[in-house]
């Protein structure tokens, strides 16, 4: 079993989706929940945002960008490891040595950027975590073929 690539792109998987759930659902409501409090730290900053007069065709204005790319991250996160999933269920020797390549590069991009040039906390555990996992499953996979 651990000698398999396929158990770590499930692991990558299941950790990309982890992560997921607590970006769309504790971090998400938590920013709302201090949108809305006056004794959160972060009330002015989104009260700012919230203030901007509304622009463009779809009436937005900053606040409702950051909660968009909000959104976007969630979606990302969703994606990815859905395709993580499908790689390591249907993928053969070849897909498996070049997707774990691809995942390998990508989050190892996405922890140096994520720690160079803006290091909060959450996405750097989230790249990180998917960086080893990817590490793990390009080994194995190296090793099959």
């Amino acid at each position: 079993m651990f000698k398999k690539p396929q158990f770590y792109l499930y692991a990558l998987g299941g950790w990309v989706l982890l992560t997921n759930f607590g970006h769309t659902f504790l971090g998400i409501p938590s920013l709302l929940n201090q949108a809305a409090d006056p004794s959160s730290d972060k009330f002015e900053a989104f009260g700012a945002m919230i203030a901007q007069t509304k622009v463009g065709y779809f009436e937005y204005n900053i606040f409702d960008l950051f909660f968009l790319g909000m959104l976007g991250i969630t979606l990302f996160l969703g994606f990815s490891a859905l395709v993580s999933f499908w790689v390591a269920l249907k993928g053969n020797k070849e897909m498996l040595a070049q997707f774990s390549l691809l995942s390998l590069v990508f989050w190892g991009f996405a922890f140096l950027a994520s720690l160079l040039f803006y290091p909060v906390d959450n996405m750097v555990v989230i790249a990180l975590g998917a960086f080893l996992f990817s590490i793990l499953a390009f080994w194995r996979a190296r090793k099959e073929t």
